[in-house]
C-alpha cells in the first residue's frame, strides 16, 4: 500500500470542514424556511428558490470533491431538504392523501433537523445530490 500523501489528507480535512460548515449554515436557514420565518421578504427566495440555490452551490461547491462518508444527521438535512421540494414544487388548492403523508413526514424531520438527529432510525433515506 503506497504510503498516505499529507497534502491530500489536509486538502480532504479541509474539504470536509468547509463541507459542515455549509450544511450547519444551511441547516439553520432550511429550519428558517420550514418555520415560515424566510422567503417571506422581496430580499430572500422563496422556498424553491432556496432549494435551487443550495443544490447549484452544493455543486459549484463539492461536486468534485473527495468527501467523506455523509453522518446521519447530514442525511436529515437531505432529506428534509428534497422534501419540502417535493411539496412547494406542486402546489394545488386539493391536498391528495399522499402529500398530506408528505406533509406529516416533513413536521417530523423538522424536529430532527432542529435536534441534530439521524433520520435512519425512522425509516428515512437521503442522499447528497452527487448520489453519495
Amino acid at each position: 500500500m503506497p504510503p498516505a500523501d499529507p497534502c491530500m489528507d489536509k486538502w480532504t480535512k479541509a474539504t470536509d470542514q468547509d463541507h459542515e460548515r455549509f450544511i450547519d449554515r444551511h441547516c439553520l436557514m432550511l429550519l428558517r424556511y420550514l418555520d415560515g420565518t424566510a422567503g417571506r421578504s422581496g430580499e430572500e427566495p422563496d422556498a424553491l428558490g432556496y432549494i435551487d440555490s443550495v443544490l447549484a452551490e452544493w455543486q459549484e461547491a463539492f461536486s468534485n470533491s473527495q468527501l467523506t462518508g455523509s453522518s446521519p444527521e447530514e442525511r436529515t438535512f437531505w432529506f428534509t431538504l428534497y422534501l419540502l421540494e417535493d411539496l412547494v414544487e406542486n402546489p394545488g388548492n386539493n391536498i391528495d392523501p399522499y402529500e398530506k403523508v408528505m406533509m406529516e413526514n416533513l413536521i417530523e424531520v423538522r424536529k430532527l433537523l432542529r435536534c441534530r438527529q439521524s433520520i435512519a432510525e425512522h425509516g428515512y433515506m437521503a442522499t447528497r445530490p452527487n448520489g453519495t
